[in-house]
């Protein structure tokens, strides 16, 4: 099999059904909504799910060997999904607004998907696009089975970079307290017209001026949050987010009014 001559890490047991028919393209079951409570839920009305979705031949074989776990070569790693998270990454990071005609099947470890694009049946290719930035425009080609994708050794940021040459962009910064109205904003508010980030902020509590959401966190290159507890909230909240982003603390407790002189001299 033509996955034989790869390292395998975290193997699982293999797939013992195949899935039904449209089983990509169906809309969230009641079933999934209660397993994965932080799964953004997305109006299917508002946003179609292609029917042309399927299985690939390479892909039923990986799974039927093992459903979800890793493969690593050199550099690349190749975290890839059961069948049922894939449905899951495709649902809770948006890929129904943003590139519905990708369907994602592994991380890189780096918050980086690979996924199958689905826009030309007839040459169906397997791209990179960044867990933050998901978009068509965003993605690169980085081969058309997952055995010439597998066989390169490198990491797959640098086939990126080699790929996709990108103007140097800013650095997207999300600062996070609870309410969003006196440390995170002060932050805001002192990092707004810096040349070298883009700056939002956002709080934890319901009663935020801007409600901290699934679509803020993937936004972020960097999540910068107050104290240890909106840690945890991110944690609690947005597992898989928390284990791919940088998120730092700053522990600045809750007794600042905003830009205040004594938070401000904090930050700087």
């Amino acid at each position: 099999m033509w996955y034989n001559k790869f390292t395998f890490f975290d193997k699982q047991d293999g797939l013992g059904e195949l899935p039904e028919s449209g089983f990509f393209s169906k809309c969230l079951t009641e079933e999934e909504i209660r397993l994965y409570p932080n799964m953004q839920i997305l109006d299917n009305g508002k946003f179609s799910i292609p029917l042309e979705f399927a299985l690939t031949t390479e892909l039923r074989e990986l799974l039927e060997y093992s459903n979800g776990g890793g493969i690593v070569n050199g550099k690349r790693e190749f975290g890839y999904f059961s069948l049922q998270h894939i449905r899951y990454y495709y649902f809770s990071y948006g890929f129904p607004k943003y590139a519905p005609y990708f369907l994602p099947i592994a991380f890189n470890g780096g918050g980086v998907f690979y996924a199958y694009d689905f826009r030309d049946l007839l040459d169906i290719k397997i791209v990179a696009v960044s867990a933050g930035d998901l978009g068509y425009e965003s993605s690169v080609v980085i081969g058309k089975s997952l055995e010439e994708v597998l066989s390169k050794t490198t990491c797959i940021e640098e086939e990126l970079d080699k790929l996709y040459q990108r103007p140097e962009t800013k650095i997207r910064l999300l600062f996070v307290c609870t309410i969003n109205r006196m440390r995170s904003a002060t932050a805001h508010k002192i990092y707004e017209n810096d040349e070298r980030f883009h700056v939002k902020s956002a709080g934890t509590d319901k009663t935020a001026d801007t409600v901290l959401t699934n679509e803020l966190l993937n936004w972020a290159d960097s999540i910068i949050v107050m104290e240890k507890h909106h840690r945890n909230y991110i944690r609690g909240h947005f597992p898989d987010i928390y284990k791919t982003k940088k998120i730092v603390c700053l522990y600045i407790p809750d007794e600042y009014d905003y830009m205040q002189t004594e938070l401000i001299e904090i930050k700087g």
